[in-house]
């Protein structure tokens, strides 16, 4: 995930929310569009062996500052 101020840029630095190597062959996640605001973002997250969709969620102060 990269973020920033204005939507056209300039982004940060990537931020790695999930890694191949703990969640085997995820793909396919997106952010859940009511959480654009708050303390916490929630994204999806779809694995395919076992196939599986997972709620997932980061807290924001924990990705220190933008």
């Amino acid at each position: 995930m990269r973020t920033a101020e204005q939507v056209t840029g300039p982004w940060s630095e990537p931020y790695e929310l999930a890694a191949g190597k703990d969640y085997a062959q995820l793909y396919g996640s997106y952010f859940h569009p009511l959480s654009v605001s708050g303390e916490s973002l929630y994204f999806l997250m779809s694995m395919w062996m076992p196939y599986n969709v997972f709620l997932m969620k980061v807290e924001m102060a924990d990705m220190g500052k933008f």
